[in-house]
Order: C-alpha cells, then structure tokens, then sequence
C-alpha cells in the first residue's frame, strides 16, 4: 500500500495522464500533512539514503526508486553508506 491509498506501482510505462495525476495527488496530500519542503526528488533520495544505511544492496535500491544508473544512485547511498559504517563501528569500540 503506497501514500495514495493504492498499491505501489512503478509509473516509468503509464501515460503522461496517468503520472501527472499521481504528481497532484502527491502535492495534495504533501499540503495536507504539512510536508511542503519536501518535493518528489526529496522524498527519493531519502528513501535511497534510507535502504542504503539499513544495509540494502544498489540492485534493490534501484528496484525500489528507479534510478537507471548505479552512478546515479551512488550520489545519494555513498554517504549514508559511510555513516551506518562508522556508527557499526563506534559501537563495536
């Protein structure tokens, strides 16, 4: 169940129609809950930031915020990466 109310789907192969619509409704449902700083790119590199310091590997990271490139993807995980192996780290002293 995704933040729309529907099942999570991937909209990289729905009409133009289709992703605009999900756009307002995640701008309608943005206002609502107060989290107007926050844009779609926004919430994409946290969720990327997120999986990666929780440990995911890029393949599943990529599956899930549907960056094409792990180049790309390496721009958000690398740091995220670095503090959750510095925190294992402090923790093991």
């Amino acid at each position: 169940m995704g933040i729309f109310g529907g099942a999570v789907r991937d909209i990289r192969n729905v009409g133009i129609g289709v992703a605009s619509a999900a756009r307002q409704r995640f701008m309608r449902v943005r206002k609502r809950i107060g989290a107007e700083a926050y844009d779609i790119h926004a919430l994409r590199h946290t969720r990327a930031s997120e999986l990666a310091a929780a440990g995911h590997d890029d393949a599943t990271i990529m599956a899930i915020t549907g960056h094409k490139s792990v180049a790309a993807l390496r721009i958000y995980t690398e740091e995220a990466r670095q503090k959750a192996r510095a925190e294992r780290t402090k923790n093991r002293t």
